[in-house]
C-alpha cells in the first residue's frame, strides 16, 4: 500500500481467507495493519493483484464496499494497549 506521501504501508503480503472465515489482524501500532486494509478496500493505492473467487478484481473500491467487505478504522488511542485491555 503506498500512501499519499509516497510512505509504503505494508509490503509483501499473501494472504487467502476463505468463505465464512473471520480475520483479525494483530500487530504492533504501525506495523501495517489500517495500510492493509485500506489497500483490500481501494482506499489507497497498491500493486499486486486482488482476486476475488479465482477472478481478478480490478476495482476493489466499487466491489468489495459495502456489500462484500466492512471496514472499520482505528482509533489509535483505543488500540494502543494489549489486545485483551482493548476488549476489556
Amino acid at each position: 500500500a503506498l500512501h499519499d506521501d509516497g510512505t509504503v504501508g505494508v509490503e509483501g503480503v499473501d494472504l487467502t481467507v476463505g468463505q465464512g472465515e473471520l480475520v483479525l489482524l494483530l500487530g504492533a501500532v504501525g506495523s501495517g495493519k489500517s495500510s492493509l486494509l485500506a489497500a483490500l478496500a481501494g482506499l489507497v493505492h497498491h500493486t499486486g493483484s486482488l482476486t476475488w473467487n479465482g477472478r481478478e478484481v480490478s476495482e476493489p473500491e466499487l466491489f468489495l464496499r459495502p456489500g462484500q467487505v466492512a471496514y472499520v478504522a482505528q482509533t489509535p488511542r483505543v488500540l494502543s494497549g494489549s489486545f485483551a485491555e482493548n476488549v476489556l
